[in-house]
């Protein structure tokens, strides 16, 4: 995905920032969820903002997960149940399968999900901090739940 490239400050001191580029004109249909909504397609966009610890989860019909973890110091990409993993014996075992980005901003926070088939970016407190992985789920993941203090908008994505 492509990413706009700027220099924030955090903390007194310049960092650089990731944004999504260029996806402005392909989003549509944004609107806010309840928790353990149903998604209808497999190119979509979560904008969520929230306060202390949370987990979100994306989930398919055959129980496979990809789960996002925040905390006050870290945010976690968990892909160990998220798919298809029989072609390595390593891929989704927890030493290549769990992400971890130190979070750089202290209180509230916000991130961007963008998901596209097989594919997450992840992009924290406005570009801050931001991940990538990669899941073969067998099924669409269809549902998206959470546990925490969240307010989540989604949106959908022209192909």
């Amino acid at each position: 995905m492509a990413r706009k490239l700027s220099l924030t400050e955090v903390d007194g001191a310049l960092t650089l920032a990731a944004a999504p580029a260029g996806l402005e004109k392909f989003r549509h249909s944004s609107y806010p969820i309840e928790n353990h909504t149903t998604i209808r397609t497999e190119t979509f966009g979560l904008k969520i903002s929230g306060k202390g610890d949370a987990k979100i989860c994306l989930k398919n019909s055959v129980g496979q997960k990809l789960k996002i973890y925040v905390s006050d110091t870290k945010i976690t990409v968990d892909r160990t149940m998220a798919g298809y993993k029989e072609f390595s014996e390593h891929f989704m075992t927890e030493k290549y399968s769990i992400s971890t980005a130190a979070r750089k901003k202290d209180g509230a926070w916000n991130l961007e999900l963008v998901f596209d088939v097989s594919i997450l970016e992840l992009f924290a407190e406005d570009g801050v901090d931001a991940i990538s992985t990669v899941v073969y789920p067998e099924t669409p993941y269809d549902r998206v739940s959470w546990k925490g203090d969240l307010s989540v908008e989604l949106y959908e994505i022209d192909a």
